[in-house]
């Protein structure tokens, strides 16, 4: 049936989140998808491609692993419900309590990851790193104002819908944090991590500029400021080492990227704690219409990959075939 998370979490104590039903009844529903493919698997589960026979529409279903803790399987749950009415923040349309695993049906983006452009093109050209950048900051923005702090961007998380437009996703360890609280656990991907987090001292939605701002540099340079083979060194690194600067960037692009990666959060632009917490004000975003980007009525780069079906594992067929027949079982 509809999972409807009421004492898991105390987020919708304040802030109430809408009913969003996909049909009458929830069996019909399950009962009517039908496998396409793998979409990716990861610790916490397995995201596969179903098409619905019910209404011809295509969606991402998120099955998350039984050993989950109960509380971290409805908190993503919970997250997307109160992003839900962003057009930047994958969209939920409902979730399902199946034999004790809980399923996240979402749009389908048929684009993939904002990391497989990435790694095609080698780097982008300024433009289209730009274009890009600026729905990430709407998307994330939005984030900020509803308290939520994602804990693990990075462009793996970051997927593009058929027209080229941005989604921010996997919000598994995303957090709502209230007041003045901050966080202390070290939670994310290591090459994205803020030094605050890594320093283990309380953090807050800094953190997210900090990995926008990696981010921002693998898309213009198609390699991350920070790397190395040993967790250690590349600790060290991101906490002491300055981000090299390629010679090819324009100033602005150099300026953005320094600002962006301040050690110290309270310098670090976009921040709405720091001294320089307008970000859409920098120079390098001079010529986004930004009323135009919340609109998602910029133009796109082209496509420089094309939508393909991916390769399946065995591991991932056995997990998709255990899913199956979770859904065949109704």
């Amino acid at each position: 049936m509809l999972v409807g998370v009421k004492r898991t979490l105390n987020i919708e104590e304040v802030v109430k989140i809408p009913r969003l039903d996909l049909c009458e009844s929830s069996n019909w529903f399950l009962d009517s998808l039908k496998f396409v493919k793998t979409l990716g698997q990861g610790g916490f589960g397995v995201v596969s491609h179903f098409s619905s026979r019910l209404n011809n529409k295509e969606y991402a279903v998120k099955q998350l692993n039984h050993h989950m803790d109960p509380l971290m399987k409805y908190k993503e749950h919970t997250l997307l419900r109160l992003a839900n009415n962003n057009k930047f923040i994958t969209k939920l349309y409902g979730s399902f309590n199946v034999e004790g695993s809980v399923l996240l049906v979402m749009e389908y983006l048929p684009g993939g990851t904002l990391s497989k452009y990435i790694h095609q093109a080698g780097r982008f050209a300024e433009e289209e790193a730009r274009f890009y950048a600026a729905e990430i900051i709407c998307g994330l923005e939005y984030l900020h104002k509803k308290r939520i702090v994602h804990r693990d961007l990075k462009p793996d998380n970051l997927l593009l819908d058929a027209k080229g437009h941005v989604r921010l996703s996997d919000f598994g360890l995303s957090d709502v944090f209230f007041g003045q609280d901050k966080f202390r656990e070290v939670s994310g991907t290591v090459p994205y991590m803020a030094p605050e987090m890594l320093f283990r001292v309380p953090y807050d939605e800094a953190i997210d500029w900090w990995s926008f701002g990696i981010t921002l540099y693998e898309m213009l340079t198609g390699q991350r400021p920070f790397e190395n083979d040993s967790d250690n060194k590349l600790i060290e690194f991101i906490l002491y080492a300055v981000p090299p600067q390629p010679g090819y960037l324009t100033y602005e692009a150099k300026d953005c990227l320094t600002k962006l990666l301040k050690k110290n959060p309270l310098r670090r632009l976009g921040y709405k704690g720091s001294c320089n917490p307008f970000i859409r004000c920098h120079p390098f975003f001079r010529s986004i219409d930004w009323e135009m980007a919340e609109e998602m009525e910029l133009i796109p780069p082209p496509n420089k990959v094309a939508i393909s079906q991916s390769s399946q594992s065995s591991a991932a067929n056995d997990y998709v075939s255990g899913f199956s027949d979770l859904l065949d079982d109704l």
